[in-house]
């Protein structure tokens, strides 16, 4: 009777562990997108991604106010991170599986473009606060930020394609949103590795925070 007892105690300690890692993911799924989005319409309420062609014109916007520039860099990162380990946290629980190969492969360049992409947030603060010292020197930095930010985002979505792939194979989340994933995915490597600066860019964008946050709701709902 004890042995049975003390193996029916850590089923449920198990149990309750796994529902906690499950609940963690998923919420991490929706609350890092969320900050991501928050991030860039901070970023948009300086007037900088008005126009990101327009490179002297960007430069001046992100000059005007480098504290809010700060502020909306690092709640981007913030955001971009905790969707990073929301989608480690599903590749976790899809070891094992048909789609876990492609799952690990899709986290790896999720999180290589998310690296890389840090230099660019780090770029454009310096932009901000070198903007008032020569314009043609933030302007400089600014083209090495976008040059960067071009190619860590064409991982990035690389990753998310991959991951979209993982979730079909394995069919542990709905098909249809799976395929909604690579779709996104797709559209974003294609925009960011042509024209990063377009603005075009903000349907993938957007694109990603709806797929992400539908990936954690489902998650969620989900059996273990």
């Amino acid at each position: 009777m004890v042995w049975v007892s003390t193996s029916v105690r850590m089923i449920e300690d198990k149990g309750r562990v796994l529902m906690s890692t499950r609940m963690l993911t998923g919420l991490l799924l929706i609350i890092g997108p969320i900050v991501l989005l928050a991030g860039f319409l901070v970023f948009g309420s300086s007037g900088a991604l008005d126009d990101w062609s327009d490179t002297a014109g960007t430069v001046t916007e992100l000059g005007k106010n480098p504290g809010l520039v700060k502020t909306a860099a690092s709640i981007v990162v913030l955001g971009m991170l905790g969707g990073a380990a929301g989608l480690a946290g599903l590749s976790h629980s899809m070891a094992g599986g048909s789609g876990a190969h492609y799952a690990r492969l899709g986290l790896l360049l999720y999180v290589v473009g998310i690296t890389i992409g840090l230099a660019e947030y780090a770029l454009l603060i310096g932009v901000a606060e070198t903007a008032g010292d020569g314009q043609a020197g933030a302007e400089t930095l600014f083209t090495a930020a976008t040059a960067i930010g071009a190619g860590a985002t064409t991982i990035w979505f690389l990753g998310l394609s991959v991951i979209g792939i993982s979730i079909f194979v394995q069919k542990n989340l709905h098909t249809i949103l799976a395929a909604l994933i690579v779709i996104v995915g797709v559209i974003g490597v294609v925009i960011a590795g042509s024209d990063y600066t377009s603005d075009l860019f903000i349907i993938p964008m957007l694109g990603s925070v709806v797929v992400t946050i539908a990936t954690g709701a489902l998650f969620l709902r989900s059996e273990s």
